[in-house]
């Protein structure tokens, strides 16, 4: 909480090198961005308002900003954070919107991570972007203006995320921020995905890793001969 404890806690510790992480007061924010060759081509801006197993799983409600209403100086921070670590394709980047004005970028995920399309519903397509990008080279240049026709902010859920209840009772809207897809695949791919969290935490402790490895493999045949 302070140098003076840090000092206090140095001195009773005798096997070095010790490593001391400082708490950053404020909030995160997830910036997911798309690069080619480290320059930046989008991104998006959200706070994270909900998460799907409790504090520090992943998220399933973000607040999303039009990326006209936000501190001009963050594409900068993306367009340097991306030719820093030569990022090339979708990245989910992670900073801590500090209490004291300051931004904590502390990751970049570049692994097949999960990356929603959720800008589209209000008015930012990435799509439309990274096409412009491979047909005339168009990166990012800055924050655009604000669309009227859209609200500054929108609280969009991550449908396969959020409890069962909530997507079948549409709670947040759920239902229009479905991909444009075949519903029912949609619908059965919640399910499933619920089930199988479920059954993972109840049944999986209970039984031998080699028996859970068998049913697992078994159900997932099942699913994708059901699926076609």
């Amino acid at each position: 909480n302070s140098r003076t404890e840090l000092d206090a806690v140095g001195n009773d510790i005798h096997i070095w090198p010790v490593l001391v992480q400082e708490k950053i007061e404020g909030y995160e924010v997830d910036l997911s961005a798309f690069y080619q060759n480290a320059e930046l081509v989008f991104f998006s801006y959200s706070t994270i308002k909900g998460e799907s197993r409790g504090k520090f799983s992943p998220s399933s409600l973000r607040l999303y900003s039009q990326l006209g209403t936000i501190d001009p100086a963050i594409f900068d921070e993306m367009r340097r954070l991306g030719r820093a670590i030569g990022a090339h394709g979708f990245v989910n980047v992670s900073a801590i919107q500090g209490d004291d004005g300051h931004r904590y970028f502390f990751e970049a995920d570049m692994r097949p991570t999960t990356w929603v399309n959720a800008p589209r519903f209000f008015g930012d397509d990435p799509a439309i972007r990274i096409s412009r990008y491979f047909s005339h080279c168009e990166a990012m240049a800055g924050p655009g203006p604000v669309r009227p026709k859209f609200p500054d902010q929108i609280l969009i859920p991550y449908f396969s995320r959020i409890r069962l209840w909530e997507f079948a009772t549409n709670r947040y809207r759920s239902w229009s921020y479905l991909p444009d897809t075949d519903t029912f695949i949609v619908v059965f791919s919640v399910v499933n995905e619920k089930i199988k969290n479920m059954t993972r935490a109840l049944v999986k402790p209970l039984v031998p890793d080699r028996l859970w490895q068998n049913l697992k493999r078994a159900y997932d045949k099942t699913v994708r001969k059901f699926m076609g």
